[in-house]
Formats: structure tokens, sequence, C-alpha cells
């Protein structure tokens, strides 16, 4: 009887020396589980981040386009205008305005 007794006390120890262990595992396992959604947030953020500045550079880019475009547009207009009329100082006026309006073009490119 008396060894019934201790082997069934030895089991009972050796059962609550598993349940500490898997309390400390899953402790140890929250805490990593814990670093590691700390670490994908702050990669989320900084994609986040990242993202905003490439929209904001590509919304600068669009605008910095459509005023080349626009000022290419009107220097073809006004180019049309001084060939019909002979006008050449307006052709050099306007010949300029398409280098400079191409120049933009290609910065607004880059």
């Amino acid at each position: 009887m008396i060894n019934a007794v201790r082997h069934a006390h030895s089991k009972y120890l050796r059962y609550l020396e598993s349940e500490n262990c898997s309390r400390s595992c899953t402790q140890e396992g929250s805490t990593q589980t814990a670093e590691n959604i700390e670490i994908a947030r702050k990669k989320a953020e900084d994609l986040t981040n990242q993202l905003q500045k490439l929209e904001q550079q590509e919304t600068v880019q669009s605008q910095d386009q459509d005023i080349a475009k626009r000022l290419i547009n009107e220097a073809a207009s006004r180019l049309s205008t001084a060939v019909k009329t002979g006008d050449m100082q307006a052709v050099k006026v306007a010949h300029f305005m398409l280098d400079s309006g191409n120049d933009k073009l290609n910065e607004a490119m880059k």
C-alpha cells in the first residue's frame, strides 16, 4: 500500500511538473507572439509610411507632367499661329516654350 501511495505521489509530481512546464512554455510563447506582433506592426507602419511618401511623389510628378503638357500645348498653338502669320519673333518665343516644356516633362519623368 505504501508503495502504491509513493507511486501515485510520484505520478502526481510528474503531472505537476508537466503542467508547470506547459504553462511556462505557453507564457514564453505568448511573449514571443506579442513580440512578433509588435515587429509585424512596426513593419506594416513603415511600409504604410513608404507608400504614402511614394504616393506624394507620384502626385507631384503627375502635376509637373500636367504643367509641362499644358506648356507644350500652348507653345504648339502659338507656333502654329506664328507660322501662319509669318511672325518670326513669335516663332522664336514658341520654340523657346516648346524647349522649356520638353525639359520640364523630361525632368518630371525621372
